[in-house]
């Protein structure tokens, strides 16, 4: 493009105006599900009278907001529990733990050692992090034992 080239006349916003759009939908957004502050409620009505743009996304949400609101809620099939419990036993049989009568997994048959163990390991880090942080010690503000070194 030649510096002779007319460029078109077209006016990007400044920033604080770009801002104040944001904000606005951003309070927008906000006000559908809570209360805003009376400054920030009176701010963003000044703004939406006076800018059609912002005042359309605001009629978006709302409408939105109502539509989402007025579906009706899911309900969950009638077998949900049992094709979730079918499918617990399959994970639990091919990870090798039995499944009784009751229902119970063989968990409560592990052995205890492993359990011991991952306390003890616990238990050790505990004990060797608060024997590395030692007594707090305040400084040493008078001579100390290089200073008296004779020379």
């Amino acid at each position: 493009m030649t510096p002779d080239a007319k460029q078109p006349n077209t006016k990007r916003p400044d920033r604080a105006e770009e801002l104040a759009h944001e904000r606005a939908r951003m309070l927008s957004a906000e006000s559908i599900d809570a209360q805003l502050d009376p400054k920030d409620l009176a701010w963003l009505g000044d703004h939406l009278g006076s800018c059609a743009d912002c005042s359309a996304v605001d009629g978006e949400y709302r409408a939105i907001h109502s539509e989402l609101r007025s579906l009706p809620a899911p309900e969950p099939p009638r077998d949900l529990w049992a094709r979730t419990y079918a499918a617990l036993d399959v994970v639990d049989s091919v990870a090798g733990k039995t499944v009784g009568a009751t229902g119970t997994t063989g968990l409560g048959r592990r052995p205890l050692f492993t359990t011991a163990a991952a306390v003890g390991v616990v238990v050790v880090m505990a004990a060797v992090s608060i024997l590395n942080q030692g007594p707090l010690r305040t400084p040493v503000t008078g001579p100390t034992a290089s200073a008296l070194v004779a020379v």
